[in-house]
């Protein structure tokens, strides 16, 4: 039960983190008008549509008794998933013109459905490296949020060219279902040791519901911005954010095994690289956005609890998670 509630405290701390932001920003934004003239700085908000694609990872790291450099290794297909989100921002309007502060957010929301495969693979071999267990299914996403919360700096570099230093805030909660699908399981001719997986292996066929899987992520992490007016009227930006500072706690439900996995893992790095182009019609931004985030493998401590004994639960060595994400999108956003 501690680790739900533990679960649970880490939801209400990202969106507690989101309030707070907000409410600096409130706070902060009246000492800026107060000392340039307000037509210096304004709000924009709009809308995004956009769509991922790539995977999310969730690993078991092995122990002293099997030889593959994982024990087993779930690969969760986001191949696409449709979003649509709302976005805001309040900035300088000329980043141009002077130094000055830039707050900004992107909540994004995932469309449910099918979006590629779920598969499985394990390496039980005390012997050798070679693969004993695979299994597919289709994959669902159930559910896909993400939240982006930007604080920084805008400062201009010459005249036609600007630099933004800022932190980043990222929560993301993805929530999968794999169905049907097939196993093919090597045999295992005596403890630890296993005929090759392609030599007569047991084949087991799934239907219905076979497995569930969510994670949450919460990152933090610095970025710095490169961008030029010097095609005006197009604005173009690069942007990098880098960062260890990333947590997991991912939830793994097995029906036909009868057990629920919970990994609280952390400190896999996280890097994004990214090109934006914009052009303004009127009050109106069209803003077109290319990313690639990927964050490489977490580690930390994993349980198990058995449908039989609700409530207890017990170590499961070493559990780790994984992203990759190729992300374009749209905004269109209007100046206030």
């Amino acid at each position: 039960m501690c680790f739900l509630v533990i679960l649970v405290l880490v939801k209400i701390l990202s969106v507690s983190v989101f309030v707070i932001i907000l409410f600096l920003f409130s706070a902060i934004k009246p000492s800026i008008i107060n000392a340039e003239n307000t037509r210096n700085y304004g709000f924009s908000a709009g809308t995004a549509f956009g769509v991922v694609f790539g995977e999310s990872f969730e690993l078991v790291y092995p122990g002293n008794d099997t030889k593959g450099e994982l024990l087993s290794e779930l690969t969760w297909e986001m191949k696409p998933v449709f979003y649509f989100g709302l976005y805001g921002q309040f900035a300088r309007r000329n980043l141009t013109s002077a130094p000055g502060f830039f707050a900004s957010f992107l909540f994004k929301v995932g469309l449910p459905g099918d979006s590629g495969v779920h598969e499985n693979r394990d390496w039980m071999s005390a012997v050798n490296a070679e693969l004993t267990h695979f299994s597919t299914h289709t994959n669902r996403t159930d559910r896909f949020f993400w939240l982006d919360v930007d604080l920084g700096f805008s400062i201009p570099i010459r005249q036609s060219f600007f630099v933004k230093p800022f932190l980043n805030f990222s929560w993301m909660h993805f929530a999968f279902s794999g169905r049907d699908g097939h196993g093919q399981y090597a045999i295992e001719s005596s403890p630890g040791i296993f005929y090759p997986i392609d030599d007569m292996p047991r084949i087991v066929q799934f239907n219905g519901l076979a497995i569930t899987y969510q994670q949450d992520w919460l990152i933090l992490a610095a970025g710095l911005t490169a961008g030029t007016t010097i095609l005006s009227p197009f604005t173009l930006e690069l942007s990098f954010k880098m960062s260890p500072l990333t947590y997991c706690i991912a939830v793994d439900h097995h029906f036909h095994r009868a057990v629920t996995f919970y990994d609280f893992t952390s400190f896999g790095l996280f890097i994004e690289p990214s090109i934006r182009a914009s052009m303004p019609f009127g009050n109106f931004d069209i803003l077109f956005e290319l990313t690639y985030r990927f964050i490489g493998r977490t580690r930390g401590p994993a349980f198990r609890e058995y449908a039989t004994n609700i409530g207890v639960f017990v170590p499961s060595g070493e559990a780790g998670a994984a992203l990759s994400l190729m992300n374009s999108r749209f905004i269109i956003r209007y100046r206030i």
